[in-house]
């Protein structure tokens, strides 16, 4: 009941139509926010992200940070193709998401030397939110975990492709959110960003 659309701001020009997905409580400025949470910080459109309210070719940029292994995994598709239905010809989605190639070989060799390490790469791999110094053994790690899947870039890349998007790179490293800044001294790579290309041009920019 209360999930409900609603605007805070003005309705951007084209060529400045940037929506975050799942903005949460760390919204990245300049973007339009959406989340389903209420009490995000800065929120503009209280809606979910499989089901936006934005008209065909609308937006010239969609972002989403680390919000894409929060959703239930047959909703993943649906998102995937409804951000391509909002993106004009040429715009580029970017997603921030746990990088499972590194958290799978970093769960291996954490089972030798410290073993602090391997409740830091579990709680990073099922989100407790606990910092990496905090992660001392199973005892801390007391509230549910709430991440849904992982993925792995060829995963990733092969699903943004089945639905449309092209160019999809791996590109992770180049535009370090907070996670990485964060688990980069406990994890190398702990994020897995990709950028992928919705193909054609717009022919709607004045809408």
């Amino acid at each position: 009941a209360r999930l409900q659309r609603f605007w805070r701001l003005e309705v951007p020009l084209p060529g400045a139509r940037r929506i975050e997905v799942g903005s949460g409580y760390r919204p990245v400025p300049g973007f339009i926010h959406v989340d389903v949470n209420p009490d995000a910080p800065k929120v503009d459109l209280l809606v979910r992200g499989h089901a936006l309210p934005f008209p065909d070719t609308w937006a010239d940029e969609l972002m989403n940070v680390h919000m894409i292994e929060h959703v239930p995994p047959p909703n993943i598709k649906p998102a995937f193709r409804e951000w391509y239905r909002v993106l004009r010809g040429g715009g580029a989605l970017m997603i921030h998401t746990p990088n499972g190639e590194t958290f799978g070989r970093e769960l291996v060799d954490s089972t030798s030397g410290n073993s602090n390490s391997f409740w830091v790469v579990q709680n990073a791999l099922f989100g407790y939110y606990l910092h990496p110094t905090e992660c001392t053994g199973p005892e801390r790690l007391g509230k549910r975990g709430d991440h849904r899947i992982l993925f792995t870039f060829p995963a990733l890349r092969s699903l943004l492709e089945e639905v449309g998007f092209s160019r999809v790179e791996d590109i992770s490293g180049e535009y370090p959110c907070s996670n990485w800044v964060e688990w980069s001294p406990y994890i190398s790579r702990p994020c897995l960003e990709v950028r992928a290309v919705k193909a054609g041009v717009n022919l709607t920019r004045d809408r």
